[in-house]
């Protein structure tokens, strides 16, 4: 009976801790690795638990530069504003050239278990 007890408690443990787990991307929209007509006015990030709604960033890339963007979390979900952000262009590429260009956005959120989660997105821009 002991043994019993003793490995329903080891269970009912290990199934609890499943719930204390970080939170974790789950979908970015549009796909992270997508080839873009144009820059998305919003980038949607969702997460398979709560994030916190004060604790995040996001910055996009230009150069060696990272300029922070606007940002905007609720629940399970961190929006990422690009209204008006033009991607960076290298100085050594032709201006008319047909190669596109990379967009590069790091992110970071605070789970609502205290831990941060970061990752980073890229997109490729038609010419």
């Amino acid at each position: 009976m002991k043994l019993i007890n003793t490995l329903g408690c080891l269970l009912l443990l290990g199934f609890s801790s499943l719930s204390w787990g970080h939170s974790k991307l789950t979908q970015a929209q549009p796909a992270n690795g997508s080839t873009l007509a144009q820059v998305p006015p919003v980038i949607v990030l969702n997460f398979n638990k709560p994030i916190e709604n004060k604790f995040h960033q996001a910055e996009l890339q230009q150069g060696q530069q990272w300029l922070k963007l606007k940002t905007e979390a609720s629940e399970k979900t961190l929006q990422i504003w690009l209204e008006g952000v033009r991607p960076y262009a290298a100085k050594d590429k032709a201006a008319n050239s047909n190669t596109p260009a990379t967009m590069r956005i790091r992110w970071r959120v605070i789970s609502r278990d205290g831990h941060s989660q970061s990752g980073q997105l890229q997109y490729q821009l038609q010419p």
